[in-house]
C-alpha cells in the first residue's frame, strides 16, 4: 500500500462501488464496475495481459445497464465473483486516479480559503469556475493537526463543520458520492455485491445460455423463427439467437430427437418492420 492511496483496503472500496456486471462474453469487456460518481471500468478476464481490455469511461447511462439485466443480456455479480486481474485493475485504478486528491498539501489552510461543500458534483462545478484545479478536495482545510470539510449549511445548523479527520485521507474518503448521490434505488442492485459465501461463483457463457427477450422489449434486435414458421424468442445479439439453435439441436441430440436446422430461421426485426 502506497501512502497516498485512497483505497487502502477494500472497506474503504465498498461505499464507493456502484454495481458489477458480466455480459457472459459477448464484448471483450464483458466485465463493467460502475462507481458512485458515475465513471466505470470495462475489462475482459484478464485486463493486464497484452491482448486483454481494460478501459475507463465516464457517466455511464444507469437505465441503459438496468434494462440489460433485466433482459438477461448481462447479470449482476458479486465482488468475489470478478476474476482476480479485474478487482486488481479497479482497485489499483481507482488509487491511481485518485493519488493527487490525497496528497496533503491540497488542504487548504484554513477554513476561508476552502469551499462549502454542497455535494460531489456541485463541488466539482464550483470548484472549476473559481479556477480550483482541486475539485471536490477543494473544501477540505486544516484544523490544527486534524482537517475538516467546510460545509457552510451545517455550520449554520450544528455549529461545527464535519470532522475532526485524523488524516487527510479519511477527509476525502468521508466526501465520496455514495449510491444515493449517483440514483434513485430503482438502479441500485438487489444483491449483497460483498458476499463471499461459497466463494467465487463460476462465470456465466452466454453462448451456452443465450437470454430470450420478451416480445416488447427495446432491446429485441432479432426473432428465431422455427418450424411451421413459430416465433421462438427475440434476442438482442444475432449471434445469441443463433446460439439457441445450437442449444435445441445439442437437447434434440441428448433426446436422440431429429433435427434439422435449416428449419429455422434468424430473421432481423429492423428489416421486417
Amino acid at each position: 500500500m502506497s501512502d497516498t492511496d485512497l483505497f487502502a483496503t477494500l472497506e474503504d472500496l465498498k461505499p464507493f462501488v456502484f454495481r458489477i456486471t458480466d455480459n457472459g462474453g459477448q464484448s471483450a469487456d464483458r466485465f463493467t464496475v460502475v462507481t458512485c460518481d458515475g465513471d466505470y471500468y470495462g475489462m475482459s478476464t484478464n485486463p493486464f495481459h497484452p491482448q486483454g481490455v481494460g478501459m475507463t469511461g465516464e457517466g455511464i447511462d444507469l437505465q441503459w445497464l438496468d434494462e440489460r439485466t433485466a433482459a438477461g443480456l448481462d447479470r449482476d455479480l458479486r465482488w468475489i465473483d470478478l476474476p482476480e486481474a479485474c478487482r486488481r485493475c479497479v482497485h489499483d485504478g481507482l488509487n491511481d486516479g485518485f493519488r493527487d486528491y490525497v496528497k496533503a498539501a491540497a488542504a487548504a489552510p484554513d477554513r476561508a480559503s476552502a469551499l462549502s461543500y454542497e455535494g460531489w458534483r456541485e463541488l466539482q462545478a464550483t470548484a472549476r469556475e473559481n479556477g480550483h484545479n482541486g475539485g471536490p478536495v477543494e473544501c477540505i482545510y486544516v484544523d490544527g493537526d486534524a482537517f475538516r470539510i467546510r460545509n457552510d449549511d451545517r455550520m449554520e445548523t450544528e455549529g461545527e463543520d464535519p470532522g475532526p479527520y485524523a488524516t487527510f485521507r479519511e477527509a476525502v474518503l468521508s466526501i465520496l458520492p455514495d449510491q444515493h448521490d449517483l440514483s434513485g434505488p430503482e438502479y441500485h442492485v438487489e444483491i449483497d455485491m460483498w458476499d463471499e459465501t461459497g466463494g467465487p461463483a463460476p462465470l456465466w457463457d452466454r453462448d451456452v445460455d443465450p437470454p430470450v427477450l420478451d416480445d416488447e422489449s427495446t432491446l429485441a434486435k432479432f426473432e428465431l423463427v422455427g418450424p411451421a414458421g413459430a416465433k421462438l424468442g427475440r434476442f438482442f445479439e444475432e449471434d445469441d439467437a443463433y446460439a439457441q439453435i445450437a442449444k435445441l439441436q445439442r437437447q434434440a441430440d441428448g433426446e436422440e430427437r431429429t433435427f434439422v436446422r435449416a428449419a429455422y430461421a434468424v430473421v432481423d426485426l429492423a428489416k421486417t418492420s
